[in-house]
C-alpha cells in the first residue's frame, strides 16, 4: 500500500515537471542503451533543528534568528523530496549530490522521514571542518547503484597566514548495478566569494587543484575511468580560478581539443541562463565536469532543472527567481536559492564494464 502511494506521488510529479527547459542545453542523446540521470542540488541550509556547539548553527535552531523548529525542517525535507522525485520521474535517477547539508541526522530524516524511503535511497556523508557545519553529501538509489568506497578530500588549510576552513570534497567510487559501469564521483562546494571575488580566488584555485589532483590520480591508474565532478563551484565556467585549476574545456571546444582531459558540460550555456540569481542576474555556478572518457561511449544531455514549482515572481528585479526557504530573515517556505543541474547518460546494459 505504501509503495503504491509512492508511485502515485511520482505520477503527480511527472505532470509538474513535464517539458524541457529553454536553456539551450547540449544534446547528444539517443535511445540506445539504458538512460540514467545524475544530478546535483544546493539545497540551501538543510539544518537539523538542534544546537551543535561545535559549529556556528545558532540561527537554525528554535531559539535562533530563523526560529528553525521541527515544522520548518520537516517542510524543507519534503520540499527536497519533491525535487528528487520529479528528477527521477523523467529518467531513472542514479544519485544526486547535495550541498549545504548540516549532518547525518538531517540526511536520515530526508531519506527515511519522507517518501524517499520507498525508493531505496541511501546516503554518503562525512563531517567537514566548515565553520557553519554545512557539508556535501551523495544520495543514491541502492537498487541502481552500489557504493564501492568513499572518502573526504580536505581542501582548506588549518594553519599559516592563509588559514581557512571549508567543505571537504566527497569522493565516491560506485558501480551501476544494471550495466557494471564503474563511476568515480566527486561532490564539491567550493569556497564562496564572500569578502570579494578577487580576494577569495586563491581559495577556489586551491579547491580546484585538490579536485584536479584527485581526478588525475585515478586517470593515471585507469585512463578510461568514468569521472564526474558535480557541485556548487561558486564561480562561472569562464572564470580563470576554475578553468585553470581544473583544466577543463567546454563540450564544443572538446571536439577540437583532443588533449584536454576534462570537459565542463555546463560551459556552453548562453549568457543570462543560470542555476542561481543574484539581484537581476542569472549565473551558472553549479557545474558538471566529466573526464573525457565519459563522452565517447555514452550519449548524454546536460541541463538545468528549471521547473515552474521551483520558481517564484521576482517583484524587485522582475522576471522569476528561485523559490527560496528564506529571503533575508523572512521565511518563505520554498525550496532553495539554487536550481538543480543534471546529466542524462545512456549506458549499454548489453556490454557491462568491469568493476575496477
Amino acid at each position: 500500500m505504501k509503495f503504491r502511494r509512492f508511485l502515485t506521488v511520482l505520477g503527480i510529479l511527472t505532470g509538474l515537471c513535464a517539458g524541457l527547459t529553454e536553456t539551450g542545453a547540449q544534446t547528444a542523446l539517443d535511445t540506445a542503451g539504458t538512460r540514467y540521470r545524475i544530478a546535483f542540488y544546493n539545497v540551501e541550509n538543510l539544518f537539523y533543528p538542534t544546537r551543535d556547539t561545535n559549529i556556528l548553527d545558532e540561527d537554525y535552531t528554535p531559539g535562533g534568528s530563523r526560529h528553525w523548529g521541527w515544522a520548518k525542517f520537516e517542510t524543507k525535507c519534503h520540499r527536497i523530496f519533491k525535487v528528487i522525485a520529479a528528477l527521477d520521474a523523467e529518467n531513472p535517477l542514479l544519485c544526486i549530490g547535495l550541498a549545504e547539508v548540516e549532518n547525518e541526522r538531517a540526511l536520515q530524516q530526508l531519506c527515511y522521514g519522507t517518501p524517499l524511503r520507498y525508493g531505496q535511497y541511501r546516503f554518503v556523508h562525512f563531517d567537514s571542518p566548515d565553520r557553519r557545519g554545512i557539508d556535501v553529501a551523495l544520495l543514491y538509489r541502492a537498487d541502481r547503484l552500489e557504493i564501492l568506497r568513499a572518502r573526504p578530500l580536505p581542501v582548506g588549510q588549518d594553519s599559516g597566514q592563509t588559514r581557512f576552513l571549508t567543505r571537504d570534497i566527497l569522493s565516491v567510487q560506485a558501480r551501476v548495478r544494471a550495466t557494471g559501469d564503474t563511476l568515480y564521483l566527486f561532490v564539491v562546494h567550493f569556497p564562496s566569494k564572500f569578502g570579494g571575488a578577487l580576494a577569495t580566488d586563491a581559495r577556489r584555485r586551491q579547491a580546484g587543484g585538490t579536485l584536479r589532483r584527485a581526478m588525475d590520480s585515478i586517470r593515471a591508474l585507469c585512463p578510461q575511468a568514468k569521472l564526474l565532478a558535480m557541485g556548487d563551484f561558486n564561480a562561472t565556467a569562464g572564470e580563470a580560478a576554475l578553468r585553470e585549476s581544473i583544466g577543463y574545456v567546454g563540450a564544443r571546444a572538446a571536439e577540437a581539443d583532443s588533449l584536454a582531459p576534462y570537459v565542463n558540460l555546463m560551459a556552453d550555456f548562453p549568457p543570462g541562463v543560470g542555476s542561481h540569481k543574484y539581484r537581476e542576474t542569472w549565473s551558472l555556478i553549479d557545474h558538471i565536469v566529466v573526464g573525457r572518457a565519459v563522452l565517447p561511449g555514452c550519449r548524454w544531455r546536460a541541463d538545468i532543472f528549471k521547473r515552474d514549482f521551483l520558481l517564484t515572481e521576482d517583484k524587485t528585479y522582475f522576471g522569476q527567481k528561485p523559490f527560496r526557504t528564506f529571503v533575508g530573515p523572512a521565511y518563505q517556505g520554498g525550496y532553495s536559492d539554487h536550481l538543480p543541474v543534471y546529466i542524462d547518460l545512456n549506458l549499454d546494459a548489453a556490454n557491462p564494464r568491469p568493476t575496477r
